[in-house]
């Protein structure tokens, strides 16, 4: 800026008019000419940079005004995120609990001790899961609330309803993961006997209807002027009548203290190896009679071969003959690949050294460890079938028999109603260094009939008098 403009700039911001600053600028001597033209174009320069001035001034000041705004309703905010959240603290409610922590310690039975892992080879459920099971086993209810509703509201995303609340222990306990719970399932099937030969459905509701026709006939047809003789065909519905089961997973105490200690798979191998020994027994030797159990097993469901067999004579011809018998007696529709021998331990090794008139082995594989197949037949050993029923006289307990159980297992129907819920107690086991962990959820099973108006006509049951003596 030249002298004219310093000059022009003083006069205007002297509040001078216009007609003033050009007289004034042209009457004094600047060393320079100036002309009429000259004053008039720096007044109007002045003039444009007040504005400008004028403007960014005022803009800065709206700006300063928004974020005063923005810095007021922020600290209100934080303000009311930090009462709202003693309130919940209050009230026991942590909403701002992050699940799924690391996991970074598990217990080695080798070394009996803990040992650091990689947390990356652990799913979020498994996380989840073991956020749980912390939280349920130290009595911490709120986080166990949240956690429980939290897999509700995923479950729910893939069409699977809670069957039962899970806001206390009194009503069920608390939801597991998904992931969690097919895990179970998966090692379940790993160890038992029953389960992988049964057919097997998830059942979402109280009961389930499998209708079997049976009794169709056809007729022969002579000439178009010959009448079908008219059959009405009879339908079996079976129902699955589920019933609530539980089982019981300990925990050590030294487990659960340690920070961020693999509890999940603890839980997962001990509630799984519970329930397969569960099924093996009440799917087979159950009893509502004799042991005030809620679900009758597949001797009780069978229909019973009218002589029994004397366990010692089980491995001679009379034993053969009983075994035969049975083949004999049972439906002819049976599913050959499905049908199954199932005896426990004792009587395996009994009706594996069966013996033909001259004296040699009906089964010598049975000696080089090899499997062997009775008449044909597949053979099961299942070991929770005990040597104390008493099958004549419908009791599971008490007495000196036992059982083999021929069954069409492809018509045998084990249904799980999925959605184990979980809680602890503190009166099992209450002198021990232990936590209990419950698993709560429903079962059934039932036979399935054919052709057949005999129930149980595709499972058949020969008792063993004197297996236990």
């Amino acid at each position: 800026m030249g002298k004219l403009g310093e000059l022009v700039k003083k006069l205007i911001l002297e509040g001078k008019s216009d007609e003033e600053v050009a007289s004034e600028a042209l009457a004094t001597d600047l060393g320079v000419e100036v002309s009429a033209k000259s004053v008039l174009a720096e007044i109007k320069a002045a003039k444009a940079l007040d504005e400008v001035m004028h403007g960014l001034a005022e803009a800065k000041r709206i700006a300063a005004e928004a974020q005063s705004k923005i810095d007021a309703d922020a600290d209100f905010e934080k303000r009311l995120d930090e009462k709202f959240e003693a309130k919940l603290k209050t009230i026991s409610v942590n909403p701002f609990q992050k699940y799924g922590q690391k996991i970074t310690k598990q217990w080695d039975n080798a070394k009996k001790d803990f040992v650091s892992i990689d947390d990356s080879r652990f799913s979020d459920s498994h996380k989840i899961m073991n956020d749980l099971l912390l939280a349920v086993a130290t009595k911490d209810n709120a986080s166990a609330h949240g956690i429980s509703k939290s897999i509700d509201v995923e479950n729910e995303r893939y069409g699977i309803k809670a069957t039962m609340r899970s806001d206390s222990n009194a009503v069920g306990g608390y939801t597991i993961p998904t992931e969690v719970e097919s895990t179970i399932q998966q090692l379940t099937y790993l160890q038992s006997v029953v389960l992988p030969l049964a057919m097997t459905d998830t059942i979402i509701v109280e009961g389930k209807v499998y209708p079997t026709i049976g009794s169709v006939t056809m007729t022969d047809i002579a000439t178009q002027d010959t009448a079908i003789t008219e059959t009405n065909p009879t339908v079996y519905n079976p129902t699955i009548e589920m019933k609530r089961v539980g089982a019981f997973s300990r925990i050590s105490n030294t487990l659960l203290r340690q920070k961020g200690a693999d509890l999940t798979s603890a839980f997962n191998t001990a509630y799984a190896s519970a329930r397969a020994r569960y099924i093996d027994t009440r799917a087979t030797i159950g009893n509502i009679t004799g042991a005030s159990q809620s679900q009758d097993g597949l001797v009780w469901l069978g229909v019973q071969e009218s002589t029994p067999v004397a366990y010692a004579d089980l491995k001679t011809a009379t034993g053969q003959a009983a075994l035969l018998a049975m083949l004999e007696t049972i439906n002819q529709e049976v599913d050959a690949e499905k049908l199954v021998f199932m005896l426990n331990q004792k009587l395996y090794n009994q009706v594996g050294q069966m013996e033909n008139s001259g004296g040699f082995s009906l089964f010598p594989s049975f000696y080089t460890g090899g499997e062997f197949k009775p008449f044909g037949v597949k053979i099961a050993r299942n070991v929770r079938m005990t040597n104390a029923l008493q099958v004549s006289e419908d009791n599971s307990t008490g007495g000196t028999d036992s059982a083999i159980i021929l069954c069409d297992f492809s018509k045998f129907m084990i249904g799980m109603e999925g959605g184990i819920r979980i809680r602890s107690t503190m009166d099992e086991r209450s002198l021990y260094d232990q936590t209990t962990i419950i698993g709560v959820e429903r079962m059934g099973w039932d036979v399935l009939y054919d052709n057949t108006s005999a129930p149980g006509g595709i499972c058949r049951v020969l008792e063993v008098t004197g297996a236990g003596s």
